[in-house]
């Protein structure tokens, strides 16, 4: 049976007083949350879910929540200062959102015409029961210097869209 090889470090590393930062995709990198015009992100219904549900993590895991940005098809977000490990947090984070994006399209029982997003993704609910990668991106930041370029990093992602690597 093929195993999946695990691209974290040791557990304890994602358990602790650290900060992370996190890219999580949608499945198959489709662009479902808004768009970027003019270097904005302008977010659709969709993200404006995804958002609610990022700045409700510091109340329900009881961690910081420094920068996020939610990307077309992708979000990025830098977590502080956790009790609990990193991969519970994402987990969680993934199903409460989905689980709300479900029921969004569920009352949405026609979509508007031109509304490609919803009727994304309806289809990738459908077909993945999951609006999200089965892993993420993270790093583990570990000096002032790096928390910076992450900070700028995550408030320059819309003006750099077009040279990102999940534009495409």
């Amino acid at each position: 049976m093929f195993r999946r090889r695990t691209n974290r470090l040791n557990s304890h590393i994602y358990e602790g007083n650290y900060w992370y930062f996190v890219t999580i995709c949608t499945q198959e990198k489709s662009k479902i949350f808004g768009s970027v015009v003019n270097g904005e992100m302008v977010l659709n219904k969709i993200g404006n879910v995804i958002q609610s549900k990022i700045t409700q993590l510091p109340n329900i895991y009881n961690i910081h929540v420094d920068q996020f940005i939610v990307m077309p098809n992708h979000v990025h977000l830098m977590i502080g200062n956790n009790t609990i490990s990193l991969s519970r947090i994402i987990a969680g984070f993934e199903s409460f959102a989905t689980k709300e994006v479900k029921q969004l399209v569920a009352e949405s029982s026609r979509f508007p015409c031109g509304d490609r997003e919803a009727y994304a993704t309806a289809l990738l609910l459908n077909n993945h029961n999951t609006l999200w990668q089965k892993s993420f991106y993270d790093h583990v930041i570990r000096s002032d210097r790096d928390l910076s370029r992450v900070r700028e990093y995550i408030n320059n992602n819309p003006l750099q869209w077009e040279l990102d690597e999940y534009f495409t």
